[in-house]
């Protein structure tokens, strides 16, 4: 799921960084006689990429916000929930590696969905950086002007939501941390 937006990101990321290489061999693959119509074309088709990745993304938010907002809240009382219980219960070698372990696989699942949700948001704010790169100064004006579309487009990144309240990435999985902080504060005072 994430791991192919995250792929076909690197992929769109290597064409625009490399789009002079790229367009050649478009422009070579599709026998297009014109270099400036194969440049055409073929940003036409990395856009088209990249309105695929946005769709997915806005799909994903849709369908998935509210759910993460509750995987937010739930896993930030369960994890206080589970140390509290050490406080109140005789401490066994069988309750403390009981707690570690659903503590660390806990831990393990957010990390593993707030990566992939920093990575989207990295590489998706790293697209104009990749396309700046590039030769387009020396493409034709009407390509020129896509180029600065495009650029402009992509200035506002493509993120992963917790709901109508927060993107998610590395920052929110450390909120979820400082929750669950909070509520172990709470509940022991």
């Amino acid at each position: 799921m994430c791991k192919n937006i995250i792929r076909q990101l690197r992929k769109l990321d290597h064409f625009l960084r490399n789009f002079q290489d790229f367009k050649r061999k478009y422009q070579a693959l599709n026998a297009i006689e014109d270099e400036q119509m194969a440049a055409f074309l073929f940003f036409k088709h990395l856009i088209a990429r990249h309105e695929n990745i946005i769709q997915y993304v806005n799909t994903y938010n849709k369908n998935m916000a509210y759910t993460m907002v509750f995987d937010f809240i739930q896993s930030s009382i369960q994890i206080a929930s589970v140390i509290t219980q050490i406080s109140g219960n005789k401490i066994t070698l069988m309750l403390v590696g009981s707690i570690t372990m659903f503590i660390i696989t806990t831990m393990l699942r957010l990390s593993l969905y707030y990566y992939h949700a920093n990575e989207l948001l990295i590489l998706s704010q790293k697209l104009s950086h990749s396309i700046w790169e590039s030769n387009w100064p020396d493409e034709t004006p009407k390509i020129k002007f896509m180029v600065l579309i495009f650029i402009m487009r992509v200035q506002k990144p493509l993120a992963f939501t917790i709901g109508p309240f927060s993107q998610m990435s590395i920052v929110s999985f450390i909120s979820i941390l400082k929750a669950t902080y909070s509520y172990v504060m709470l509940i022991l005072t």
